[in-house]
């Protein structure tokens, strides 16, 4: 299960992270989420702390040219037993079920919902802002995949 207390850790703890600097905080981005998989990259911050972006991440536009401030990272290996948080925006057809089949698919590939809102309704369509628990960007990738073969998803972008 997703621990929200995990997303800022203890200096001594052991991190799934290669390249980190040695008892330094270490924080994941929410702007990002970044999970096991993703492409990473170290934000160091002032007050001893480096934060973790996906390296796609928007917010790390505006540190392009400052190349002592953000070092490589990769993770290390899988740990199977934690879920790592992932926040998806899906344009949503209004149709009956368009929720029920979403849901079915995250319970058929035992995924879990930690969080659901429905925004910007219209007459044909709304936002269905998701956060969900998987294991890592390959599983995200494929929940993704199959979500965008559903008639009544018209968009799916990860946050």
């Amino acid at each position: 299960k997703y621990d929200e207390n995990e997303n800022k850790r203890n200096p001594n703890e052991s991190h799934n992270i290669e390249g980190l600097i040695e008892n330094i905080q270490v924080d994941f981005a929410k702007c990002c989420n970044p999970i096991f998989g993703d492409v990473i990259i170290g934000l160091i911050k002032i007050g001893d702390e480096i934060q973790i972006h996906r390296k796609d991440c928007e917010h790390l536009k505006n540190f392009a040219n400052i190349e002592n401030k953000t070092i490589h990272l990769k993770w290390k290996k899988l740990d199977k037993s934690k879920s790592h948080l992932a926040k998806l925006k899906i344009i949503m057809l209004n149709k009956s079920g368009s929720l029920a089949e979403v849901s079915g698919v995250l319970a058929k590939n035992k995924v879990n919902i930690a969080n659901i809102s429905i925004a910007n309704k219209k007459d044909d369509s709304y936002e269905l802002d998701l956060e969900i628990e998987v294991k890592d960007s390959q599983l995200l990738s494929e929940i993704i995949s199959i979500l965008m073969t559903l008639s009544k998803v018209a968009d799916i972008k990860r946050v």
